[in-house]
Parts: C-alpha cells; structure tokens; sequence
C-alpha cells in the first residue's frame, strides 16, 4: 500500500504536471492557448492509444513487470521532456508519457486486488481513492515550492522534480511480487506457491516451510 502512494502521484503528476509550467512554457516557446490545450489533450491521447496494448501485456508478461517498466520508462521521458526547445518536441514527449504510464497505471489497482483477500479486497482499493486524493494536494505544493522561488543550490537542476517519483516508484516495486492469481493463471503454480509462503513468512513471522498449504492445483 505505501508503494502505491507514490504512484498515485506519478499518475496525478503525469496528467496535471503539465498545467503548472504553461506560465513559464508560454514565454520560452511562445505557446499559443490552443497549444497548450493540445498539451494538456496529448497525455491523455497517449494512455488511449496505449489501453489495449497494455491490458494483452499485462495478461501475457505480468502485473510486476508492466508496473515496474512502465514506471521506469515514464520516469526516463519525463527527464527527456525537461530538455524540450520547442513545442513539437514537448508534444510528443507528453503522448510518451501517457503511453507508458497507462500501463503501470492501468494494471496497479488489478495488481493491488490480485494480491489481497477477498476480505480486504474491498478496504484496499477504497483506501487507493484516497491516496489518490492525497497525491492531487502534493502536486500544487511542489509546483508552488519550485515556481515561486529561486533555488541557488540545483545539483541536478529542475529536472528530477517530477521524474524521481516515478523512477524510485519503479525500483520499489522491484521488490514486491509477482501476482500469484495471474501465475496460477498460466499454469505456473510452483512460483506461485513460493510467494505464497514469503507473503505467510512476511505476516506471521514464521518460516516458509511451515506453510499450511503444500499443493496447488487448478480446478478443472
């Protein structure tokens, strides 16, 4: 749950970061109010054209690894967006960001049921609404914290301000699990009996093998 926190506000960021940088974005590059209409359009064009590519992946690869790569490659196209000279190079920048983060976006609230009871499930994604709320009041308070400001002290200049949330994201959830219901859904019931007994082993403090369940089989 505290992984996804940060990727609430990865999403909040990628969709809205856009609108805090327009007073300065229309200066430098002479933006127009249709161009920055058509910035704003851009992310959500990229997560449009992206949905059903991520959802055959997500059933074929894996909840983790869509998450993770998505994460790390949205993080790297948010660096590459800061160094944008002109409008063009932005513009599609912005439909590459949506386009990855769909992915990881998409599959995380999946990702998030697939790894809980059904007692919980509901409670969890609840929860999810309102990390979700947390991240759209942490956006205007980086954006107020940079914009208004002038920082003399830039190891890595403005860059990383939004592009370091969604890359250490990627390496947080390097180190969570595969989905055990998407493994058993495609047959790879040993694996998914491994991370059944770390997940018991991480909760009750006890070792794996005293794991009550030995066997998996799918029901036919």
């Amino acid at each position: 749950m505290l992984c996804t926190l940060p990727a609430f506000w990865c999403a909040v960021s990628v969709t809205s970061a856009t609108s805090y940088i327009f007073t300065q974005a229309q200066c430098q590059m002479g933006l127009r109010l249709v161009d920055m209409g058509t910035l704003n359009a851009m992310t959500y064009g990229g997560m449009i054209a992206s949905a059903v590519i991520w959802g055959f992946l997500s059933d074929t690869l894996g909840r983790r690894k869509i998450i993770v790569w998505g994460l790390f490659g949205t993080g790297i196209i948010e660096v590459i967006s800061a160094f944008s000279q002109n409008f063009t190079m932005l513009l599609i920048m912005r439909f590459c960001s949506g386009f990855l983060f769909n992915g990881s976006f998409a599959v995380l609230v999946s990702y998030l049921a697939e790894l809980h009871r059904t007692q919980l499930r509901a409670r969890v994604i609840l929860l999810t609404s309102l990390f979700f709320t947390i991240a759209n009041t942490t956006l205007p308070l980086l954006a107020w914290a940079l914009l208004t400001r002038e920082w003399h002290f830039k190891p890595f200049g403005d860059v990383f301000a939004t592009a370091i949330v969604p890359l250490f994201t990627g390496l947080a959830f390097l180190c969570l699990p595969e989905s055990p219901k998407f493994l058993m859904s495609r047959g790879r019931n040993e694996e998914a009996m491994v991370i059944f007994k770390r997940i018991y082993a991480l909760n009750t403090g006890k070792s794996p093998e005293s794991y009550p369940v030995s066997v998996i089989r799918r029901n036919r």
